[in-house]
């Protein structure tokens, strides 16, 4: 997964600002540049991964029983 709850790890050319999920993209084209992979196809396989940790965003909703 890409972290940006980092405050002190803002990714160039935005270093020095506080840190905010709009900069995903920015690290995730780091990131890629850095394995020697397609931006796009890290992508997904982050993606694939977040649904993994986190389940499936079209999934039922959680309901309490009261």
């Amino acid at each position: 997964m890409v972290e940006t709850d980092a405050p002190f790890l803002t990714p160039t050319p935005y270093r020095g600002r506080p840190n905010a999920p709009y900069m995903v993209p920015i690290t995730l084209r780091s990131m890629a540049e850095t394995l020697g992979t397609d931006a796009s196809m890290l992508a997904a396989q982050i993606a694939s991964n977040t649904e993994l940790v986190y389940g499936a965003w079209d999934a039922e909703p959680v309901t309490v029983d009261e």
